[in-house]
């Protein structure tokens, strides 16, 4: 049986933005909507034909960082 385990391809990864956040959302309601609410933003700005000014690209990059540091700040709360 261990054989036949170890023989079978790995499960394709979903897009990172599709996987559910794995921590006690009763406690970090409000982290988990603003994660919600960057990506809205996210997808705004990336299909926005403007460039607001010049700033779309910095915007664009401090959302993605928002992003990433606030999904980080949720797994170590499992530690």
């Amino acid at each position: 049986m261990l054989a036949m385990s170890l023989t079978t391809a790995p499960q394709a990864r979903k897009p990172r933005s599709a996987r559910p956040i794995t921590t006690t959302t009763t406690n970090h309601a409000k982290l988990v909507a603003a994660i919600s609410s960057l990506e809205a933003a996210r997808d705004e700005l990336q299909h926005s034909e403007k460039d607001f000014g010049g700033h779309k690209r910095d915007a664009l990059d401090a959302v993605n960082n928002a992003l990433k540091q606030l999904r980080l700040a949720l797994q170590f709360e499992k530690y």
